[in-house]
């Protein structure tokens, strides 16, 4: 099997991901952004542009936890519809819910935020830990689905007897 890497700078390598899209219901793709390094934010916003096009589909990139990639705090993230990881925010403030919460809160409303991931950690990492029921965002889920593209990375405490095998803490 050969792997084809996705270069958001490279058009040759769209093919392939254009495909899948034309041949499959694919509603939307979420990327992570790159390295700040990389690129300026008019060259990213620019690729960025011309991929959506290309695949004919919303292309959203991911707000990222750490500082050196693109979408990693609010000096950095682009003018383009974009994915809130609500983990990655809680990282952005080391566990502190209130302002994990008021940060995703004022992102909606000053931001195109187009695609939710939920899941849930401790700030320190983004361990895909279990949802626990009484957290910040349960009582927005319902009004949420009707607004946005919601994906779980980590299950609710309430299913934890699925998790998978391999996702299990040997104690």
């Amino acid at each position: 099997m050969i792997r084809h890497k996705l270069g958001i700078f490279d058009s040759r390598t769209w093919k392939v991901y254009a495909e899948f899209v034309d041949n499959r219901d694919v509603l939307a793709v979420t990327l992570h952004p790159p390295l700040k390094c990389y690129c300026t934010q008019s060259e990213l916003e620019t690729a960025l542009a011309k991929l959506q096009s290309n695949f004919k589909i919303p292309v959203y990139f991911e707000i990222m936890p750490s500082s050196e990639y693109w979408c990693s705090n609010m000096d950095t993230l682009i003018d383009f519809p974009l994915l809130l990881d609500v983990s990655h925010i809680n990282i952005w403030h080391r566990g502190n819910l209130e302002t994990t919460k008021q940060t995703c809160l004022s992102l909606f409303r000053s931001h195109s935020i187009k695609e939710i991931h939920l899941s849930h950690n401790k700030g320190k990492r983004d361990s895909h830990d279990f949802i626990p029921s009484n957290i910040w965002f349960s009582n927005l889920i319902d009004d949420w689905q009707k607004k946005y593209l919601i994906t779980y990375e980590s299950l609710p405490i309430d299913y934890a007897k699925y998790q998978r095998l391999d996702k299990c803490k040997v104690r």
